[in-house]
């Protein structure tokens, strides 16, 4: 009882339902192989003639039709590139090109547009140009909702913070977890970017999504605190410390 007996049906029965099962198996595993994702792009020649630095080449291709937008193994855009290996020469021959403007926002599989590396490896040049170009300057990353202030915050790099700020990003721009650039400095105990960015307009109430402010950032580091004069000059709201 409860078992089925092969028995207890005829022979081409069977025969019709092994050939039913056959089929959606195959039909499965068709759909299977088809909804696999595509294998990884290889470099292009224009990804190439970026990272062997020729830019006349770099022309050549872009004027024969290559895309500037086409993406490595890693998503990674000539673009990115460009701004990966720090060259201006072969950017500016990129940013020339009229498909180029559809490069500046599209993030690698790590989540970074363009901005975002030439900001973390301190290129202020080529930040400028894609900034010149169109970037936006207030791009937030894929894994973090990280903007490049926050990028050039998290880098220590005071001079890229100052040409941000001149540049006109938002001072107060939050992540995915409601991290201002201020939270990310008082929790590095960054005191000179602490002043830079409260000098700048940074609102020292703002509460991330643990609902700390970045005074509270600062007191949950254990060792880290930063100078009593930097709070009591420019916080907004008093907190005992």
């Amino acid at each position: 009882p409860g078992t089925c007996k092969m028995g207890l049906f005829p022979h081409g029965t069977w025969q019709l339902f092994y050939e039913i099962v056959s089929r959606l198996l195959a039909f499965t595993m068709n759909s299977l192989i088809c909804a696999s994702p595509p294998p990884p792009s290889p470099q292009t020649p224009l990804h190439l003639a970026v990272i062997t630095h020729q830019a006349n080449m770099v022309e050549a291709l872009l004027r024969e039709g290559a895309d500037p937008a086409a993406l490595d193994r890693n998503g990674q855009t000539s673009v990115h590139l460009c701004c990966e290996h720090n060259q201006q020469e072969c950017l500016s021959v990129v940013l020339s090109a009229g498909a180029a403007s559809t490069c500046l926002e599209i993030r690698n599989y790590g989540g970074l547009s363009p901005l975002h590396l030439a900001v973390q490896r301190g290129h202020k040049h080529l930040a400028k140009m894609l900034l010149d170009a169109g970037a936006d300057i207030n791009v937030m990353d894929i894994k973090s909702g990280l903007n490049p202030l926050m990028h050039a915050v998290e880098s220590s790099n005071a001079e890229m913070v100052r040409f941000l700020i001149e540049s006109g990003c938002d001072v107060n721009g939050q992540s995915y977890s409601g991290n201002t650039a201020l939270h990310s400095a008082c929790g590095r105990d960054q005191v000179d970017m602490v002043r830079l960015l409260l000098k700048s307009g940074a609102d020292s109430s703002l509460k991330n999504y643990h609902n700390d402010t970045p005074v509270m950032v600062t007191k949950n580091k254990k060792g880290l605190l930063l100078p009593l004069e930097v709070i009591s000059a420019h916080c907004r709201v008093f907190y005992s410390l």
